[in-house]
């Protein structure tokens, strides 16, 4: 399930990023929301889904949250975006709280995208959701087939989440570039191979306003942790 979650998001992001921001651009994605992920299988859901990430974006931190069925233990990834860190905040619910804090590794230069571009179909059938309309997107590769509703009229959050991931699928994805525009409120994607699929709707989302508090490390043991440097392909 994992696995076909993963694959999803990269693909997700890959579909969508037009181009790695820097941190603090005026154009960055301010505000939270929560992405529901429901997994299925032989045409049935998943004992374990839905699956939750919760998000939250300011010009230069990145703050998401992995929630599982039955988890007791909270754990968040934050990215500090302008001093170039990586923390992984644990909070055991008993009070104990640790903040383990690694450096990132330093961005290289690629002269353009590795391996297969999905092929990018916008059509022209809209509907509402939440208030905002939306255009229903289909990307398609040897991977599977995605298909989104894409908000227009708002600033793409998956941009900016790209900017937070690490490794290889940073690299992948950072200069993926395509023409479409807007943030995917609903979506579904279906891999090649295989009996599973995933379908992904947006909630909770608040646009141009975030709990700053949510970012603030007070509380927190800190523990710095080595940097290993992740090979590119």
């Amino acid at each position: 399930m994992l696995r076909t979650i993963t694959l999803c998001m990269l693909f997700t992001v890959g579909a969508f990023a037009s181009a790695f921001l820097a941190p603090g651009g005026n154009d960055a994605f301010v505000g939270s929301f929560r992405m529901e992920m429901h997994t299925y299988k032989n045409g049935k859901e998943d004992k374990h889904s839905p699956v939750n990430i919760r998000f939250w974006s300011r010009a230069d931190m990145i703050l998401y949250e992995l929630v599982m069925p039955g988890q007791a233990q909270q754990m968040r990834m934050l990215t500090d975006l302008r001093g170039n860190w990586s923390y992984t905040l644990i909070d055991d619910g008993q009070g104990g709280r640790t903040a383990m804090k690694m450096k990132r590794p330093e961005p290289t230069t690629v002269g353009s995208a590795k391996g297969e571009q999905p092929k990018i179909t916008v059509t022209k059938e809209t509907k509402v959701i939440e208030g905002h309309n939306c255009t229903k997107v289909i990307a398609t590769s040897k991977e599977g087939t995605w298909t989104a509703w894409a908000a227009t009229g708002l600033r793409n959050a998956f941009i900016d989440m790209a900017r937070g991931m690490d490794g290889q699928a940073a690299q992948q994805n950072r200069y993926a570039r395509t023409d479409v525009e807007g943030f995917p409120l609903e979506y579904e994607w279906v891999p090649a191979q295989g009996d599973e699929r995933v379908v992904c709707f947006i909630k909770d989302l608040v646009v141009g306003k975030v709990d700053e508090t949510l970012f603030d490390l007070s509380g927190y043991q800190l523990m710095e942790l080595p940097s290993f440097a992740m090979p590119q392909r």
